[in-house]
C-alpha cells in the first residue's frame, strides 16, 4: 500500500505545474557574472541553443518554472543594482568613506547583499534597519535605497 501512495505522490509532483521544466531566452548582452549569480541563487541552468533557421546562437535559462520565473523577474533589478553599487563603491574608494545601505524592501536588501559581493574592496555595508543619521536616497527601478555616509 505504501508503494501505491508513494507512486501517487510522485505522479502528483510530476503533474504539478510548479515542477514543470521551462526554458527562457536570456536578454542579449547580459554579463556572464550576472548569469553566474542567477545560476547559483535561483537553482536554474544555462545553455547555448542554436536557431535552426537563422543558425544564430542564443543563451537560455532552464529549470523548474518557479525558479526560472523568479530568476527572470530579478535579473534586471540585479543588473541595475550592480551598476548602482559600482558607482557607489567608486565614490566610496575615491573619498575613502565607508558607506551603509538600507532598503525597506527585503527583496532589494537580499539582491544588494548578493550584488555587493561583486564590488571588490568596497567599504559598503548593508544594514537591516534605518539609522538615525543623514542619508541620501537613490532610486533603482522604482526601489528606494538609503545611502548613509
Amino acid at each position: 500500500m505504501d508503494g501505491i501512495n508513494n507512486s501517487n505522490e510522485q505522479n502528483n509532483e510530476l503533474n504539478n505545474p510548479e515542477f514543470e521544466v521551462i526554458e527562457v531566452k536570456i536578454p542579449a548582452g547580459l554579463p556572464q557574472s550576472v548569469i553566474g549569480r542567477m545560476l547559483s541563487n535561483y537553482d536554474v541552468q544555462h545553455e547555448i541553443k542554436k536557431d535552426e533557421i537563422t543558425q544564430q546562437e542564443y543563451p537560455v535559462l532552464f529549470g523548474f518554472k518557479k525558479n526560472v520565473e523568479e530568476a527572470m523577474e530579478h535579473v534586471v533589478l540585479y543588473t541595475e543594482m550592480r551598476l548602482a553599487l559600482r558607482d557607489i563603491a567608486r565614490l566610496s574608494k575615491l573619498h575613502k568613506i565607508p558607506v551603509k545601505l538600507y532598503s525597506k524592501d527585503e527583496t532589494v536588501n537580499h539582491i544588494l547583499t548578493v550584488a555587493i559581493q561583486d564590488c571588490l574592496k568596497a567599504d559598503i555595508e548593508i544594514v537591516n534597519e534605518e539609522l538615525e543619521q543623514e542619508f541620501e536616497v537613490i532610486q533603482v527601478l522604482d526601489n528606494d535605497i538609503q545611502v548613509y555616509i
